[in-house]
């Protein structure tokens, strides 16, 4: 499956206004996703995080095209705000050059992957659209990076990608994460998390 959604968002402020009190309210440690687009911008949204006791991270989407320059700036200047652990969130195509700019400049932990991008031919349309990529076929790909990317740093790993079952989130694990992010499956199936979470846990 292909998804774009963009960045639009109504902005942190009211995320947080009409979230936190759900948050503090979670059975689960809440992690909020900011994407890291500048320096400031993403400074200026952990600082915003910073001071919510039920935030317990932050985890920092760096763009698909980012170089490790532009990784130590964006990731020096959220974690000079962030009271919470930050975690890097790289893009697949490029884990190798960017996790260790990303652990450098203090990133607490790192998720690998960001999907790829892809393109399909939309026919109602007659023109080609663009998105994410998303389904079984990434955790190859998630899992190939997520093992060079546990050569090079020490930091805990996140893995992220395809994974549709217990059978799928256990290859995470053996491939060094400590945690894993279950994305696509959960819109064919929202109940999945829990069974998978549920079969980790024995």
């Amino acid at each position: 499956m292909l998804l774009h959604t963009g960045l639009a968002n109504p902005g942190l402020g009211k995320i947080v206004r009409r979230y936190a009190h759900a948050w503090a309210h979670s059975p689960a440690p809440v992690i909020v996703h900011v994407a890291g687009t500048s320096p400031d911008e993403a400074a200026s949204c952990c600082m915003r995080l910073s001071d919510i006791e039920a935030v317990a991270g932050i985890e920092l989407g760096l763009p698909d095209a980012i170089t490790p320059d532009e990784t130590v700036a964006i990731v020096r200047a959220a974690c000079a705000v962030a009271y919470q652990p930050l975690i890097a969130r790289l893009p697949l195509d490029s884990v190798g050059s960017l996790c260790e700019a990303a652990v450098e400049a203090g990133a607490d932990a790192l998720t690998v992957a960001t999907s790829p991008r892809g393109i399909a031919w939309h026919a109602p349309s007659e023109q080609f659209i663009s998105g994410r990529l998303y389904g079984p076929l990434v955790l190859p790909l998630a899992l190939r990076a997520l093992r060079q990317v546990a050569e090079r740093v020490s930091v805990p790993l996140v893995g992220c990608g395809g994974v549709h079952s217990t059978k799928d989130a256990r290859a995470f694990l053996h491939a060094g994460a400590v945690a894993v992010q279950v994305d696509g499956a959960i819109w064919r199936d929202p109940g999945c998390l829990a069974h998978i979470a549920r079969d980790l846990a024995t």
